[in-house]
């Protein structure tokens, strides 16, 4: 996922759009620390359909940052 122009940059995390409230909760709070620690452009805590985050019996996010 590299990209060759330097603006292409942020963090961004993600739980699964069927995710518990619990996954949720923890991409909330990873993401703003993420902002606050790093001082990267906030992509924003989304949710997304990743196999990954789909296919979990616990809480799960997956985080990007660049």
């Amino acid at each position: 996922n590299g990209s060759v122009n330097p603006t292409h940059n942020g963090t961004a995390v993600y739980s699964g759009s069927k995710g518990s409230s619990k996954s949720h909760d923890l991409r909330n709070k990873v993401q703003k620390r993420l902002v606050e620690m790093t001082g990267l452009r906030d992509l924003g805590a989304n949710t997304a359909n990743f196999y990954v985050l789909q296919r979990t019996s616990m809480p799960a996010i997956l985080t990007e940052a660049s």
